[in-house]
């Protein structure tokens, strides 16, 4: 084959790629909420083609379809895992609704050209089906009096999110050492969500109710998942050493008390008594 066949070859494919249909973009939020609902775009060039169809797919299986030479320009398919408004759905544009955990994945757009070659190309884009907690993660094993040196054990879980958060705690505004963690573990449920925990063990020394204010300990637990939520729960470990300052305190306004009330007998009786004296004198005269 001569250099100026290959040549003519070449610019020949450039012209019909250039003229031929094009899926150029597909547009889907990067992330749905469970139950939540959004719009999916695509967007293409036909070229010298005439439009014939647009499919859209959920993984596998076609949930939507315009055909604008038709007399019913619109199709929706049954799908387990959503629903499609076909009232605010047309031509390259599905609203879907209602949407579970399964329908995490590939959404793939498909652009049909009209007879006799009905030229097709198509786009695919990502959606993360996500459920977050409505509150912070739940703090268990607090009791309800600590002494120094007793042992503390608190489990932190997150229920029922989508991805798995990261779990971390911190006592007194404090990263704990490593070695009062155990490592998370992650389990999922049949719907999908994902359940997280993570403990911490250690014993309450006294350098811990030193640091915090008035001798309670704060226990902090964060639920976390990047760009999305962060929610935390606090707790506090009361100790004998509070109940002891509180006891102080409550009897130094006790003792305070006493004193006062003992200045103003005081002040009644000496008062009577002048009273008394004038009204004494007054009679003489």
């Amino acid at each position: 084959m001569s250099a100026t066949m290959l040549l003519l070859l070449v610019i020949g494919a450039l012209v019909e790629f250039c003229w031929a249909l094009n899926v150029t973009r597909v547009v889907a939020p990067p992330w749905l909420a469970v139950g939540g609902s959004g719009d999916l775009e695509c967007q293409f060039s036909l070229g010298s083609e005439t439009l014939y169809s647009i499919k859209w797919y959920q993984g596998i299986n076609e949930i939507y379809r315009y055909t604008p030479g038709k007399v019913r320009t619109q199709q929706v398919f049954h799908n387990n895992f959503l629903s499609v408004d076909v009232n605010k759905s047309s031509g390259g544009k599905v609203h879907v609704t209602n949407v579970t955990v399964g329908a995490d994945g590939a959404f793939r757009c498909e652009v049909s050209g009209e007879a006799p070659r009905f030229y097709t190309d198509y786009g695919v884009a990502n959606v993360r089906i996500i459920a977050l907690p409505a509150s912070g993660p739940e703090l268990r094993g607090v009791q309800e009096l600590y002494v120094p040196d007793d042992w503390v054990q608190l489990t932190c879980i997150a229920s029922e999110t989508r991805p798995a958060p990261v779990l971390t705690f911190s006592i007194n505004g404090k990263e704990p050492r490593a070695g009062w963690l155990e490592p998370p573990s992650t389990s999922a449920g049949a719907d999908g969500l994902f359940t997280t925990t993570l403990r911490l063990r250690f014993y309450l020394r006294e350098h811990l109710i030193q640091d915090a204010a008035d001798g309670a300990v704060r226990v902090r637990c964060t639920s976390h998942v990047p760009g999305l939520y962060h929610e935390s729960t606090d707790v506090l470990l009361h100790t004998r050493a509070q109940q002891a300052r509180a006891s102080g305190h409550e009897g130094r306004v006790a003792a305070g008390g006493r004193l006062l009330t003992s200045y103003f007998l005081n002040f009644q009786l000496v008062f009577a008594a002048l009273l008394t004296n004038v009204a004494q004198q007054y009679h003489h005269r």
